[in-house]
């Protein structure tokens, strides 16, 4: 089922198909794909859907 506000992971996991990550992060990615649809900024998104602060931590974005 997928979380309102889960833990962001530094290395996602990767496969062919959807991951329990996958379905964790769903809101995740439709919060992502809604903030580039508006024109948001995507240092802003960061900060504000993955709790990352792309000034800080470029290496993890």
């Amino acid at each position: 089922m997928a979380k309102l506000d889960p833990e962001i992971a530094d290395d996602a996991p990767w496969a062919d198909e959807i991951t329990s990550y996958d379905e964790d992060h769903f809101i995740t990615y439709l919060r992502l794909l809604d903030a580039d649809a508006e024109g948001a900024d995507w240092r802003e998104a960061a900060r504000i859907v993955l709790h990352r602060d792309p000034d800080a931590e470029p290496e993890l974005l």
